[in-house]
């Protein structure tokens, strides 16, 4: 991976576990790297996902709050955003989701020209990793990856943004294995 800089979006309540493995994980190969990171804990935040009426592209003079403001800065100033979250009910918990509705408006993610979606958030590069209780293979055949797809590319390409996804598959009880796990699963999603 190469970054001159990394903002990490992290989406999960709980301490302790799978997610927070790989975040720590994550710090700790950046920091070897001397890859500057900035972290947006959403729960930790206690972030409003709610997009309220007045922040709708449809409104006509749109709000965009101040911390929207500045989560926009931060995704303008990074050359690599990184997720981690947690999938629920075959795909990201609604932080997240609503992070997305607040953050990539049109005007800032994407614009409409003749019609046409185009991304505005070009040269930016994504690497999503997200934990799961069944097998990342169920996901694959069953699913057709749409948990990874739904990221990738209704979010983030429509956006412009180049993004790979990684799932750690019967990430259900971690322990000392599971460490191990974790460390694989970072380093292959950070190609190193």
């Amino acid at each position: 991976m190469k970054t001159n800089n990394a903002l990490i979006i992290y989406a999960h309540p709980k301490t302790g576990g799978y997610c927070e493995a790989i975040l720590e994980e994550t710090k700790a190969v950046l920091a070897a790297k001397n890859v500057p990171a900035e972290i947006l804990d959403l729960y930790a935040l206690n972030y409003n996902p709610v997009l309220l009426e007045e922040e709708h592209y449809t409104a006509g003079k749109k709000i965009i709050s101040q911390q929207t403001s500045s989560f926009q800065e931060m995704i303008r100033k990074a050359d690599t955003l990184i997720f981690i979250y947690p999938l629920w009910w075959g795909t990201m918990p609604a932080i997240l989701k609503g992070f997305f509705d607040r953050t990539m408006l049109t005007g800032f993610g994407y614009e409409y020209r003749r019609g046409v979606p185009v991304g505005l958030l070009n040269g930016k590069k994504a690497i999503v990793m997200f934990t799961s209780g069944g097998p990342a293979l169920f996901y694959s055949i069953m699913k057709c990856n749409r948990p990874k797809k739904h990221i990738t590319k209704d979010i983030l390409a429509f956006c412009g943004v180049k993004a790979k996804a990684h799932q750690l598959g019967s990430a259900n009880h971690f322990d000392e294995k599971g460490k191990e796990k974790v460390k694989k699963f970072v380093e292959k999603a950070l190609k190193l």
